[in-house]
């Protein structure tokens, strides 16, 4: 696992506890010759600039003190040099952690801390109006309240409709960051057959702030017993490692 705290700071409410991965577990790493091969025949500065990327990858730790895993660790380096800074990551494991590989993104861009900073306070007032409504009205449903032909019922509803316009606003700041990165895996899979459940997508684990890659059926591994979650955690690692192959390609060539 990773926690790039030299490039984002989580927000206290992210904590994801079964996001504590660690080393363990190593997936095979179809990877590391087809970067070796680019490596060997690629120019001065592409060299360069991936063995810079990759020093500064063995410093990053979580706040258990571990570092990348190994079977993530090349994901995360081609992720960052083309443009996509992560936050954390694992490879996956069976007895802890989440059994399927996986990179997280923090949105930081100016834009969506203005929008997501004025829907907070959007929230705040709703939240505020909304008690004094059902203080003044306890024997009202809350849909009742917000209908009710009231000079403070209009006001709740005014900030519910500032909120409704804000909300895909933010919604767009925030994904805008990660369109490249969603292009891509349109490309990946354009010439990849897969089986749904293998898929990689990007995923919204908390609104407009934080979104995470994974396979498709990667949730669903808790439906499933252990030899099933361990073999379709290989498959999930070499997915991720054929995506991985993909963007080592991609960004030697780009």
């Amino acid at each position: 696992m990773h926690l790039n705290y030299s490039r984002f700071a989580y927000h206290t409410f992210l904590g994801f506890a079964l996001a504590l991965c660690g080393a363990g577990c190593m997936p095979e790493k179809p990877h590391t010759n087809n970067l070796q091969s680019h490596l060997r025949s690629s120019t001065k500065e592409k060299r360069e600039l991936w063995l810079n990327m990759a020093n500064e990858a063995e410093l990053w730790v979580d706040g258990m003190g571990k570092g990348l895993d190994e079977g993530i660790k090349n994901t995360v380096i081609a992720l960052n040099l083309l443009g996509f800074k992560t936050s954390q990551s694992c490879e996956g494991h069976i007895d802890w952690g989440l059994p399927y590989p996986w990179v997280d993104f923090q949105i930081t861009s100016d834009q969506a801390k203005v929008f997501d900073k004025k829907l907070l306070n959007i929230y705040q007032k709703i939240e505020a109006k909304m008690a004094d409504l059902q203080k003044k009205y306890p024997e009202l449903h809350m849909r009742d309240i917000i209908d009710k032909d009231d000079a403070e019922s209009k006001q709740l509803r005014d900030l519910y409709t500032k909120m409704h316009a804000i909300t895909p606003r933010l919604d767009q700041a925030a994904k805008s960051a990660l369109l490249p990165l969603y292009k891509l895996l349109e490309k990946f899979y354009k010439n990849k057959s897969a089986h749904y459940d293998l898929v990689i997508h990007i995923h919204e684990e908390s609104h407009a702030k934080l979104f995470r890659i994974y396979s498709l059926g990667g949730s669903w591994q808790t439906t499933r017993n252990e030899p099933e979650r361990t073999v379709k955690l290989k498959k999930y690692q070499q997915e991720m490692n054929d995506f991985t192959n993909y963007l080592i390609d991609y960004f030697f060539h780009v």
